[in-house]
């Protein structure tokens, strides 16, 4: 049963996120999509913007995650 919890409690921060991602400006999507794949040097290089920049753009889309309610994928950060 214990499992089954884990397993529903995943699936909810996985739809959590998916509703929170989506609600993202499209800027900040393809900032996500990017660091899934890319490491921060990777990403801000791909976007074509500074390290600094894309900090800060993280910065944001972690205060959009947590108005959303799903710390859970913020890293512990």
């Amino acid at each position: 049963i214990e499992s089954s919890q884990d397993n529903r409690t995943e699936l909810d921060l996985s739809l959590d996120l998916l509703v929170a991602l989506k609600m993202l400006p499209l800027e900040q999507r393809q900032i996500c999509w990017q660091l899934m794949f890319l490491s921060q040097n990777q990403a801000s290089a791909a976007l074509g913007i500074s390290r600094s920049t894309l900090q800060r753009r993280i910065q944001e889309i972690r205060q959009q995650f947590r108005h959303c309610g799903i710390e859970e994928f913020l890293g512990g950060h």
